[in-house]
């Protein structure tokens, strides 16, 4: 079902584009990459060398403007092994991300979608997504259509109504199967007052091919306090039903501050109590001329659909990398939240290749996530920090079936890392890059599922031309799984060209 949603966002595109061709930007490019590696296969036990080349080239397509947003690209890649250490093969690699505003101020839709190469497991010791091995990689797709009224619907001057559904499914070639969720919410809130009040209904259905279902729907009321406008608070409480673990209906209740002192600093704190449990979530963020500081505590229910299309990880990058070059000169913060994703996703942000790994599963679960980030600027330096931890909890969840994928391993599993990154520029067309990565996987229930990774690069990166760089780089690894320690040393060579 994904190449369906994929094309319809293709064919807006192309609709769009015989008449406002001005308003469009294709681009072409193409990298090609050399690894030659002492243990290509990460294998503790049989360890295997082998030369591995990579071509890959990639179409983008992009569009903004006032009616329509979109950003698409596909990437093959084609991977030869010389000695035939894995078959050669294509990994398909593709996303679409639209936003097509069909009545002006009032109706929209909304669409997104992926495909990508993963881990076949968050228990596995590679080192990054960009040379699966054969043995140890899954394709998971993901697309998602959200019909919305992001307008306003007036009833006199009382009050506004918006509404949003959204229908989203993914597949994976692990056993774990499809997965597949259907969410509304709709909003009627009062008109902007110092004390103003906002109700909320909501429901979201997920079903999956092993029977772990769930259900949640609720009706939440809350009064508004804003006294100025540097700072919000909110009061809710109203009744949930659910099926997350088993069958549970109650009252919700919690309260929400968002204080925005300066342009420099923003604090919001939310927490709710529900029949389930608590969620949660909490954010700081702070910037100085040179240095950026955020910090992040999030605890709420999801799924797989959820964690594949906010991208695992990835909003520590949003919030470290926003204002560094060459993303902190992108005005528009969907467009620059765009150009991060797609770079991490591809292996171009040197030190993030090794993003914690989604959890690959059928069911809803709980997830309790920290994080912290700080980067610092300079006139030639580049240094930055983030250090995360992630605990995944399927004992609160769909209720039924029984535990796939990476819950089949532990019931609990808690992922935590973290990451430093340095850059130094040469020259304007040259630099040093290098990172030290630290990750950690444990399951609570046995000692077998743990998995340890430290991955030291470094990497000089150069222009070769107008459209053309080159970078030559070491990549050293030590890993420990449960069959033993897993040690990899490799040299890799990329040259990457633009050609228009």
């Amino acid at each position: 079902m994904l190449r369906p949603i994929s094309l319809a966002i293709l064919g807006i595109a192309s609709s769009f584009g015989s008449a406002h061709a001005e308003g469009w930007r294709l681009s072409t490019s193409a990298s090609v990459q050399v690894i030659s590696s002492d243990n290509i296969n990460f294998s503790p036990v049989a360890p295997s060398s082998d030369v591995l080349t990579e071509v890959t080239p990639t179409i983008d397509l992009r569009r903004s403007s006032p009616r329509l947003k979109l950003n698409a690209n596909y990437s093959p890649r084609m991977m030869y092994y010389a000695d035939d250490t894995f078959p050669s093969r294509i990994a398909n690699n593709m996303s679409a991300n639209g936003s097509f505003e069909v009545v002006d101020d009032l109706f929209f839709l909304d669409a997104k979608a992926s495909q990508t190469q993963r881990r076949r497991s968050v228990f596995n010791a590679q080192p990054n997504l960009l040379n699966s091995t054969l043995g140890d990689s899954t394709e998971t797709r993901v697309f998602s259509l959200s019909p919305s009224m992001r307008g306003t619907v007036r009833l006199g001057d009382i009050a506004t109504w918006k509404s949003s559904y959204t229908i989203a499914r993914s597949e994976s070639s692990r056993r774990e199967g499809a997965l597949t969720s259907r969410t509304f919410s709709g909003t009627l809130q009062g008109a902007p007052a110092t004390l103003s009040w906002k109700g909320v209904l909501s429901s979201r259905v997920t079903d999956s091919g092993n029977a772990n279902n769930s259900e949640r729907e609720s009706i939440v009321g809350s009064l508004i306090y804003k006294p100025d406008v540097q700072i919000e608070l909110t009061g809710r409480y109203g009744f949930e039903k659910s099926t997350i673990g088993n069958r549970r209906d109650g009252a919700t209740y919690g309260g929400g501050l968002d204080w925005r002192p300066s342009q420099r600093t923003a604090l919001s704190l939310d927490y709710d109590e529900r029949p389930y449990g608590s969620t949660a979530n909490y954010k700081l963020s702070h910037r100085l001329p040179r240095t950026a500081f955020n910090a992040a505590y999030t605890r709420n229910i999801v799924s797989r659909i959820d964690t594949l299309l906010e991208g695992s990880g990835l909003e520590d990058l949003y919030e470290t990398l926003a204002f560094v070059e060459p993303y902190a000169s992108i005005a528009d913060p969907d467009e620059r939240r765009d150009a991060i994703r797609a770079d991490a996703l591809a292996g171009r942000i040197p030190g993030y290749g090794s993003l914690d790994s989604p959890i690959l599963t059928d069911r809803e679960y709980r997830r309790s996530r920290w994080s912290l980030g700080v980067v610092h600027t300079g006139a030639r330096n580049t240094l930055s920090f983030t250090m995360y931890q992630s605990t995944n909890d399927s004992g609160i969840g769909s209720v039924g079936g029984s535990l796939t994928g990476d819950f089949a391993e532990a019931s609990v599993i808690v992922q935590k890392g973290w990451t430093i990154g340095l850059s130094h520029r040469l020259s304007p067309v040259s630099s040093l890059n290098f990172s030290l990565n630290s990750f950690d996987t444990s399951g609570r229930v046995t000692s077998r599922t743990t998995t340890e990774r430290n991955v030291f690069n470094a990497t000089y990166s150069t222009a070769l031309g107008a459209y053309t760089s080159g970078s030559i780089g070491l990549r050293m690894m030590r890993g420990t799984v449960a069959a033993g320690d897993v040690d990899e040393n490799a040299l890799i060579a990329t040259v990457s060209t633009r050609f228009f």
